[in-house]
């Protein structure tokens, strides 16, 4: 994976972080919006 790649899937991580803290904050789908973001965070973190 080069840079411009690794730069890309931490704008679409963060994009998603986002979406599902709103949707959370709508009262979406708590459950699985709680584990996707516990995933994108780990990933974020590995990035």
């Amino acid at each position: 994976m080069n840079d411009e790649q690794i730069h890309q899937a931490i704008e679409e991580l963060v994009a998603e972080e986002h979406r599902l803290w709103e949707n959370q904050a709508r009262g979406g789908h708590p459950e699985s919006d709680a584990q996707r973001l516990a995933v994108a965070k780990v990933t974020l973190d590995r990035y």
